[in-house]
Order: structure tokens, then sequence, then C-alpha cells
């Protein structure tokens, strides 16, 4: 049993001082600030995250929206752009500036996708007025193929309407009709050409070369005959495009082209078949009686040669080909008067009343 009287032993005493209590406050507070700092900096993380989200959702929305925004603004354009393009173009065609309105109605394939072919039709109109005739048959080919079929009955049709596809055939019939005559002038030239061809050549006489470069007038006959025919088809294409999807004929124009291709043949055959040279008929002429008063012979024919008047002097070749270029000019214009009282001017409605 232990002393209850004996003194206690001693204990280790701590080491640390007593931490005044003023200190613990301010740690208690360092502490505190430090919790709410981080309570905010994971306030400030959902809120950042949350956003983020809201974000990446908005940006998914942008997304899927913008092809419809997009078209949006295609057909705002449309819609403000064609009138002021077709009006331009059609003032232009007005003004006769063909080119400048060819380039508009180009410039509408892009933007009109609902008439593609009237698009087309005045494309190729302006194209046919401005003498552009192979590129005028191209366009018109294609508003032809997209032009809304003819009704089935034409007799129901009101007076001065005409079904688009029966306006389009006739510019097209047009455009071949001038591109025959174009063909039919270029044969022509090539008849003058083997003209001057021979001339040349029976002017040399027997001192003809034999190494190539002696005038050869049969090469420009070939040439001639070729291009004959093909003006003849061409106006034969007129007259058969006029009438596709039972359009109603053009009478006079009809007529017309059978006359240009009746010339042409003409020509074309006189240059196959010519006439036999001066003397050389199957049989000889019997010698003109003396008396006769159209007997070169006599000498009392007033008309008689030994006193010849004096001949007109032969134009010189520059005078010939001056002279064949100021005829090929005035056909030109004349052509171009004609083209334009011909073609149907082009149509840039958009109602149901149509401008042919």
């Amino acid at each position: 049993m232990p002393d209850l009287n004996s003194p206690d032993l001693p204990s280790k005493a701590s080491s640390r001082a007593p931490v005044p209590a003023d200190r613990r406050s301010a740690r208690r507070a360092q502490l505190e600030q430090q919790a709410a700092e981080r309570r905010r900096i994971y306030e400030f993380d959902q809120v950042a995250r949350v956003r983020g989200k809201r974000l990446a959702r908005r940006r998914r929305m942008l997304l899927w929206s913008a092809p419809v925004i997009l078209v949006a603004l295609v057909v705002i354009w449309k819609a403000l752009s064609v009138p002021i393009i077709a009006g331009a173009a059609q003032d232009k065609y007005a003004s006769s500036d063909f080119d400048g309105a060819e380039s508009s109605f180009h410039t509408l394939q892009t933007w009109n996708v609902a008439e593609k072919w009237k698009v087309y039709f005045n494309e190729g109109t302006a194209q046919l007025a401005g003498d552009h005739l192979d590129a005028a048959i191209a366009t018109l080919f294609l508003a032809h193929g997209l032009a809304p079929a003819a009704p089935e009955d034409m007799t129901n049709l009101p007076d001065g309407d005409v079904p688009p596809i029966c306006a389009i055939q006739t510019n097209l019939a047009i455009a071949h009709e001038l591109k025959g005559d174009v063909t039919q002038a270029v044969a022509d030239s090539h008849v003058e050409r083997m003209k001057r061809e021979q001339i040349a050549l029976d002017a040399l006489g027997a001192d003809v070369p034999t190494d190539g470069t002696a005038p050869d007038p049969g090469q420009y006959k070939d040439l001639a005959i070729t291009t004959y025919l093909e003006s003849e088809a061409l106006y034969r294409k007129a007259n058969e495009v006029r009438t596709w999807n039972d359009c109603p004929d053009d009478t006079a124009a009809a007529e017309r082209n059978v006359e240009k291709e009746t010339t042409a043949r003409e020509k074309r055959e006189a240059l196959e078949n010519p006439p036999p040279p001066d003397g050389g008929g199957e049989g000889e002429q019997d010698p003109q009686d003396p008396s006769d008063p159209s007997d070169p012979s006599d000498p009392g024919d007033p008309s008689d040669p030994g006193d010849p008047t004096p001949a007109e002097p032969t134009p010189s070749p520059e005078e010939q080909r001056q002279a064949e270029l100021e005829e090929r000019n005035k056909a030109g214009e004349n052509e171009q008067r004609q083209t334009e009282d011909m073609v149907s001017p082009p149509d840039i409605s958009g109602s149901d009343t149509q401008k042919w």
C-alpha cells in the first residue's frame, strides 16, 4: 500500500507556451477565410461547368440551325436581287445592248431555280439578237428541254397566248434561218473566189506553174457546193422546228424559208451542172446571112462591131474585194434589222401573263 504521505513525484512540464487568446482568434479567422475561399472556388467551378455546358449546347444548336439560316438568307437575296438583275437585263435588251443583256440573263441562271427554262430562253433570245447564232441555238435547245409541255388542245388558248414551248421553237427556227443566211453568204463568197481563181488561171494561159502554186478554182467550187448544202439543210430545219409539238406554223416564215432553200439549191445545181462553154453545143450553127440585119459582118448594120464602143475598165481585184465588202456590210445591216423584227423579246415576268 503506497504511502499516502509521500511527496508527489515531479511531472514533465509542457514545452509549449500557452497560446494567447488573440492569436487563437486570428488563427480561427484565417481558417474560416480559407474555408470560405475554397467554397467560392468550388461554387465558381460549378458555375463554370454549367456555363460551359450551356455554351456547348448553344453551339450545337447554332450548327444545327446554320443550314436553315443559310437557306433563308439565300431566299431573301434571291427575292431582292432577281427583279433588279432581270430589270437591268431587260433595259439593256431594249437599248440594243444585246451582249450586256446576255451577260445579265446568264447571271440569273444561278438564282432563278423555279423557272429555269425562262432563264435560258431570255439568254438565248439575247444571243440571237446579238447574232451569236451557234450559242443561241445551243441555249434555246436547253430552254426547250426544260419548258413545260404544250397543251394537248391548242384551239382553246386565248387570243395572243402562246405556249412557252412554242415561243422557244419560234426563236429557235429564226436562229436556224439566220444561220442559213450566213452560210449561204459564205457559199457566195466561195463562188466569187472561184471566179477570181478562174480568171487568174485563164490569164496564165499555157504558163501554168506545176509546183502547186497555180490558182485552183475547183477547190472553192467544192467548198461552195458543200456550204450551199448546209444552208439548204438549215432552212429545212427551221421549218421543221417551228411545228414541233403541234405548235402553229407561220405561213410567211415557212414560205420565206422555202424560197431561200430554193435559191441555195439553184446556185448549187448551177455549180454542179455548169452550162457548156461557148461553141461547145452539139452542132454548129448555120452561118448568118449577110443580108440579115443582125449579122455582125454586115457593113450596113449599125451594131457592126467594126466600130466598137469603148468597154468599161475591168475593176482590179482590190476594187472587187472592196465592193464585195460593202455589199456584205449592207447585207449584215439588213439582216440585223430583220432579226430585231422577227425575234420574240425575252420574258422576265413572274406572273401568268406571258410577254412573248
